[in-house]
């Protein structure tokens, strides 16, 4: 229970100091209707402005508040299933920080894809754990969906 409260208290914090109009309850209700990687690549096309790409978030707020914006989505995941062994601040930081410095070009309605899959079960069971490898191949399967079909070497 004390882990559920540090994580409560770091969202908040991370709130008051973060880009709003990124913030994961907000983009919940923008984004219902984005459920795949295509929804996703189409709205970030059609209102490039309203979903950036991280880099661009970076360019604009800094990489900090940046990496306050995907902190929201994994504290809001590890509220919203039920793990024994949640995300520790340390990984939640560690995580953020590798997301907005490896995926960048990302745009935030990917994130938010990303993560609503995460949510609903979409990349498998958790095992009551989460860790820094696990969530880090949800954002390497973006990327793999994201590329053109390779060519047969045939």
């Amino acid at each position: 229970m004390e882990k559920e409260n540090s994580n409560q208290g770091l969202a908040k914090v991370i709130k008051i100091e973060s880009v709003t109009v990124y913030d994961p309850e907000k983009l919940n209700r923008k984004l219902v209707t984005v459920k795949t990687v295509n929804d996703a690549l189409k709205i970030a096309h059609d209102y490039p402005s309203k979903f950036p790409s991280l880099a661009k978030i970076r360019t604009h707020y800094g990489s900090e508040a940046t990496e306050r914006i995907i902190k929201l989505y994994l504290i809001e995941l590890t509220e919203l299933v039920n793990l024994k062994r949640p995300l520790t601040e340390k990984q939640i930081d560690t995580i953020a920080m590798e997301v907005v410095a490896k995926h960048f070009a990302m745009t935030i309605a990917d994130v938010h894809v990303i993560f609503k899959k995460a949510i609903n079960g979409e990349f498998g069971d958790f095992y009551e754990s989460l860790d820094v490898p696990k969530v880090m191949k949800w954002f390497d399967w973006k990327i793999q969906r994201a590329l053109p079909p390779r060519a047969s070497l045939n």
